[in-house]
């Protein structure tokens, strides 16, 4: 198993490596009671007990095979290398003649993506900024997990690790690692009865450090992402299309616009029986939330401008009534993703287009009443009926607090103030 930190939420992952024609190479991590498979730069994760339910049914005349050919590696690397063989087909590039003749196939149920973030000094001094990608999302996660919507993230971790084992990228590791160095250098030139030249010139190289984002070497933040799959059956559009109409509404109900860029963006969760947005990383938060509402409008002009075609038009200064004009954006967006030529659908984007259009207005037919939701509501209810929220607020345990502690503690080391 991997160790964990005494912190809840920090997790140490061990890793399952092998050495074969004087390389190595990782076949799995093992990490907060799964087992995490590279496929393609994408990580997918997998509960231990079902994969060691298939290794022991594993043939040892496969295993003592492949040991003989490989350097260097473990019983268990080798049968993650076999699991990772039959369930996924690729196995990392290396490896790939040795493995061809293994035909068996197997299905992991309880697969789920894992996304890892390098994470940065100033990025964990900004944990409370709404800016912040990262923290962005995981604030997202706690509204609708109170509220009992459908979540973005089921789970996230910190991560102790060398950078470059999971991100591959000895680069930007050892860019990190001189920084640091440099850094204690700088510290050190400091404290000595150095000349007013030296001390200037490493207040300059302090401030330039502080400006690079400086990325911490062994660190990083992992997100374990629901089950969602692609919508394979449309037959009943105008069942999907209500059922996109209420989790825009049930968005927009608590200020939150999903704005991502795909327009098949939709997937279905089978645990839950329910559709969700499968990328929320551009997603807008409301001025109610966050002041940088304001910045979001910036982007959200430069979208409708280039929809529209008016480079240089000014949308309106009201921040309720830009919020309530875009979420139809998310409307129009996904609709036309499942859309077929379907006269009811065709009804309701061309009234989410009429009320998208009153973004430019400064007296709009539409009135927004100070409330983030009330043109999705018009919409739903015009065409579906009247529209039940999902007005549940369940207080949940939560260890992010735990994890905030960490995080701050850890960087407390690496802070140039905190060894002058």
């Amino acid at each position: 198993m991997s160790n964990t930190n005494n912190y809840v939420g920090v997790s140490t992952p061990k890793f399952h490596m092998m050495k074969y024609q004087d390389q190595y190479a990782i076949i799995s991590i093992e990490m907060d009671c799964r087992y995490c498979f590279k496929i393609d730069d994408q990580w997918i994760s997998v509960d231990i007990s079902e994969v060691d339910k298939y290794i022991q049914d594993i043939d040892p005349e496969i295993i003592n095979d492949l040991k003989k050919r490989i350097q260097m590696a473990d019983k268990l690397a080798i049968q993650l290398l076999i699991i990772h063989r039959m369930a996924f087909t690729v196995v990392p590039g290396l490896f790939e003649l040795i493995v061809k003749s293994i035909n068996q196939s197997i299905t992991l149920t309880t697969t789920q993506e894992i996304k890892f973030f390098p994470i940065t000094t100033y990025g964990i001094k900004n944990s409370q900024s709404l800016s912040e990608k990262i923290w962005k999302l995981i604030y997202i996660n706690k509204i609708l997990k109170s509220a009992k919507l459908p979540v973005i993230i089921t789970n996230w971790l910190i991560v102790i690790s060398s950078y470059r084992y999971i991100f591959n990228n000895d680069s930007t590791f050892d860019t990190s690692s001189r920084l640091l160095q440099l850094r204690n250098m700088i510290a050190q030139i400091n404290n000595t009865n150095s000349t007013n030249e030296i001390k200037t010139l490493c207040s300059k190289l302090i401030d330039s450090i502080d400006h690079s984002n400086l990325n911490l070497p062994d660190i990083c933040i992992s997100f374990q992402y629901p089950r969602l799959q692609l919508i394979q059956d449309k037959s009943n559009r105008i069942q999907l299309a209500k059922d996109i109409l209420k989790l825009i509404a049930n968005l927009a109900h608590r200020g939150i616009i999903n704005n991502d860029t795909d327009i098949d963006n939709i997937r279905f969760d089978p645990d839950l029986n329910q559709i969700n947005f499968y990328n929320y990383e551009n997603a807008i938060l409301s001025h109610e939330h966050t002041d940088a509402f304001k910045y979001s409008m910036i982007d959200i002009a430069t979208i409708v401008n280039a929809t529209y075609d008016k480079p240089d038009a000014q949308i309106s200064s009201d921040q309720y009534h830009v919020f309530n004009c875009y979420v139809m954006y998310d409307v129009i967006r996904s609709l036309v993703s499942i859309n077929s030529n379907n006269e009811d659908i065709d009804k309701i984007i061309i009234d989410a287009n009429s009320i998208l259009e009153q973004i430019y207005d400064t007296n709009p037919v539409f009135l927004h009443k100070k409330r983030s939701c009330s043109s999705i509501e018009w919409l739903y209810e015009k065409h579906f009926g009247s529209l039940q929220y999902i007005d549940t607020f369940a207080i949940y345990k939560s260890s992010d607090e735990d994890k905030l502690e960490y995080l701050t503690n850890y960087i407390h080391h690496f802070d140039l103030n905190n060894n002058m």
